[in-house]
């Protein structure tokens, strides 16, 4: 938790436990962006500029990478995360990972702001592994459910990212390669199987897996 911070031009879509820490971009609150990305962009930028600190405090020579998890149909994250990602690739010269959260794809202005992020992002230096909602509706009772499996999903990628289950052996990359993968930039892949339960008779069977 003291590497997370939430960016939001709202408070009120922040839990209370969370606000300390919190960085609201708008100078009202209350306010939002209403599905509006430009907006979140401008605010992003000036709130970059008016607390030049803020960013730069919290991402010290300690820090080797950057992780911005991000859904692309609202406004607040679709918006701001542009900026932000290319301030800290570029001003403080940091590997930025981008994990977006495509939507549902069933409202308009929810889509086009989809296309636009994606077109936001041609050409720029980042690693991106993209999280689809909508492919978990398939097998959801509710948008609340499929919801919730894409954030197990979003959970699973940090964890492979930062190499968190990688167990050290003869075979197993070092951690000056797996840093090297994930802030090549481009679009990243992750996948996982879980082994635990499993029995195998041979090498073969392992290894289809």
């Amino acid at each position: 938790p003291n590497y997370c911070r939430i960016v939001n031009s709202t408070s009120k879509d922040i839990p209370k436990e969370y606000l300390d820490k919190a960085i609201v971009i708008s100078e009202d609150p209350d306010a939002g962006c209403g599905k509006v990305r430009e907006a979140a962009k401008v605010l992003m930028l000036q709130y970059i500029k008016d607390n030049p600190n803020v960013i730069d405090n919290l991402i010290d020579e300690t820090i080797d990478y950057v992780n911005i998890i991000t859904t692309t149909e609202g406004a607040s994250g679709s918006g701001a995360s542009v900026i932000l990602a290319k301030y800290i690739s570029q001003s403080i010269e940091v590997p930025v990972n981008i994990i977006l959260i495509t939507g549902f794809e069933s409202d308009t202005r929810g889509l086009q702001n989809t296309i636009n992020y994606f077109k936001d992002l041609n050409g720029a230096d980042y690693t991106i592994r993209i999280v689809s909602n909508k492919k978990y509706l398939e097998n959801s009772v509710t948008t609340f459910a499929a919801e919730e499996k894409a954030n197990h999903e979003v959970a699973s990628v940090l964890a492979m990212v930062q190499g968190k289950d990688i167990v050290s052996s003869d075979h197993n990359i070092d951690n000056t390669d797996h840093y090297r993968i994930i802030t090549t930039p481009g679009l990243m892949f992750t996948g996982e199987v879980n082994l635990s339960n499993k029995k195998y008779k041979n090498v073969d069977q392992s290894n289809k897996d």
